[in-house]
């Protein structure tokens, strides 16, 4: 169950402000969601999702959006409020986030101000999509894309990258099966993913010059819990290289353990963006034992949270 303990750090926005006399427009703060009491506490996470824009967004009238504020509030008010957000969206189940994109992208519709629009859209793409953001979530960023791309307040020519972005998002996304494919391991043999049998895979993209994949491999090595359910067989780490310097690959493969799986992509399939979506090296799933996915382009922290559960 989701509990409101959950909430409460996440909703630390102060209230709502307002002009001052004399001013011609002063900035206001990021309106702070409140959750009805009335609201049981196992709706109250989904209430804050569904309604976290709502009072931004109604309150929007007479606020200018420019480079240092969105309707009224500063960039750095907006960057916490989408912090917040997303924070909220990586809680609730995939098929509930990304009905909540899908609903912030009609409000806005709804709204009329174009400006608006592409100021949240802006700060929705830096939390929810860059590779460097701790609580993205390409699936949900989708959705929105998804909607983004038929909005009424949008060029033709403006809605042509977000089609493009719901189109890649919607590859090997959580809970489909992970695309097949076919790799050479250490011994030069052709294996496939889904040929591969255990109770959880951790499929890695990486290459030899990637310093975030070595830490990752370090966190993984320094964690014994971890470690244990690698050697009883219960997860296994499949570390697949999708570059083309074979060479450079093999002379890497000793920082690896002994215990992964190691190939190279002889096709390119994987770099070319048609099965799998790589905006950043590495680029994690995690599959179950059916090969469907449960954490996609997870950030090293959530792979390891979860795999601690199991």
């Amino acid at each position: 169950m989701r509990r409101l303990s959950l909430l409460i750090p996440l909703l630390i926005l102060v209230s709502c402000g307002g002009r001052k006399a004399g001013d011609v427009e002063a900035a206001r703060a990021f309106p702070e969601m409140k959750v009805p009491a009335a609201v049981p506490e196992e709706e109250r996470i989904s209430y804050a999702l569904t309604h976290y824009w709502d009072a931004f967004i109604k309150g929007a009238d007479g606020f200018s959006t420019d480079s240092l504020k969105v309707a009224g509030v500063s960039m750095a008010d907006m960057e916490k409020a989408a912090g917040t957000y997303a924070s909220l969206v990586r809680i609730v189940p995939p098929g509930e986030s990304a009905q909540a994109l899908d609903a912030l992208a009609a409000k806005l519709d709804e709204k009329g101000d174009t400006a608006l629009f592409k100021g949240v859209a802006s700060i929705v793409e830096k939390y929810l999509y860059d590779p460097q953001s701790p609580v993205r979530n390409e699936d949900a960023f989708g959705a929105f894309c998804a909607a983004a791309s038929g909005s009424p307040l949008l060029t033709e020519a403006e809605k042509e990258p977000y089609a493009k972005w719901a189109s890649l998002a919607a590859l090997a996304a959580v809970g489909t099966t992970a695309p097949d494919f076919d790799f050479i391991d250490l011994a030069g043999r052709h294996r496939t993913l889904h040929g591969l049998r255990g109770e959880w895979t951790v499929l890695i993209f990486g290459n030899p010059d990637c310093a975030a994949c070595r830490t990752l491999v370090e966190m993984i090595e320094d964690n014994e819990d971890l470690g244990r359910s690698v050697s009883e067989g219960t997860v296994s780490f499949v570390d697949i290289y999708v570059d083309e310097d074979i060479e450079a690959w093999r002379a890497s493969v000793k920082d690896f353990p002994k215990d992964w799986t190691l190939g190279y992509d002889p096709s390119g399939i994987i770099r070319a963006d048609t099965v799998y979506h790589l905006r950043a090296i590495p680029s994690i799933y995690l599959l179950d034992k059916d090969k469907k996915v449960v954490l996609k382009d997870a950030p090293e922290e959530v792979l390891i949270e979860y795999l601690m559960t199991i």
